[in-house]
């Protein structure tokens, strides 16, 4: 695993013995969404990348520049706004300021721990992203806690700074609004890795999409689809033809070619679905 200047590289990682492993390179400027149920593994993997915890199988190089927040970072006493007081000039001061108005802490900055909500603490430990440089930010869980204005701002803060500084996020979450803006997507189940790739990729090759498709001649056009799915079911209508990837060029197809097929609809599986075959 070297730093964000280079990248992000891991190779055959694997937490559990016997357990699948996990290779991944994760360019600068891009994110990563870790995913899964209680207990599947997640925060020890990120664990193991922030050198708390040894991986079963696997190596990587040690990067002290990796930044890992989570909840155990929330003191026992104190005011809201300590994990973004730093030392320096007028310039520091206001990144200071900055951060805690993206984590939504700006108004009851100065409001003691003992009296926070769940919510607050977790932006609380959201601060660091904002306000440190590290090149390589792991955030366990927290966006997932705070409520959906500032999970807005805090997302759009960290795209800006992937975007403009090119920092590397992991973010281990369960929500897809957060997962659905990340460059990618790791799958953990059992301290298992069930899936790693793009989005998109994991959305075309894990769940079957739909094509409705109404016509006159459902033989004729059973045996043009079958060779390419994955069921065929006739209906009142038509059939009803669950597939992989390609349904957008056999509607094409079936529009310009056949004038008794009336119409095609493509129902394509939502994120929500792909996951949820996966945990």
């Amino acid at each position: 695993m070297s730093s964000a200047a280079s990248g992000l590289r891991i190779e055959n990682l694997a937490l559990v013995k016997g357990g699948t492993s996990l290779s991944l390179e994760v360019m600068p400027g891009q994110a990563i969404a870790v995913v899964g149920t209680a207990g599947s593994g997640k925060t020890a993997l990120l664990r193991v990348l922030a050198s708390q915890l040894r991986p079963a199988l696997g190596s990587f190089s040690p990067n002290t520049n990796i930044r890992l927040l989570d909840e155990r970072q929330i003191p026992k006493r104190g005011r809201l706004d300590s994990l973004a007081r730093m030392k320096g000039g007028a310039s520091v001061a206001s990144r200071a300021s900055e951060a805690l108005t993206i984590c939504g802490l700006w108004e009851d900055r100065a409001a003691s721990v003992a009296d926070a909500s769940p919510g607050q603490l977790a932006a609380m430990c959201l601060l660091p992203a904002f306000c440190e440089d590290s090149p390589v930010v792991m955030i366990d869980m927290l966006i997932d806690l705070i409520d959906p204005k500032t999970r807005r701002d805090v997302l759009a803060g960290l795209s800006k700074n992937r975007r403009e500084q090119g920092v590397i996020h992991l973010i281990s979450t369960n929500q897809v609004d957060i997962i659905e803006q990340c460059d990618g997507v790791v799958v953990m189940k059992d301290s298992s890795f069930r899936a790693s790739s793009s989005i998109e990729a994991l959305r075309s090759r894990t769940v079957p999409g739909e094509v409705i498709i109404e016509t006159t001649r459902s033989h004729a056009i059973r045996s043009m689809v079958e060779p390419f799915a994955i069921k065929v079911t006739e209906t009142a209508e038509g059939l009803r033809v669950e597939t992989f990837e390609g349904q957008e060029m056999a509607q094409k197809l079936m529009i310009a070619g056949y004038g008794d097929v009336r119409c095609t609809l493509i129902r394509r599986p939502s994120l929500g679905d792909v996951l949820a075959s996966l945990l």
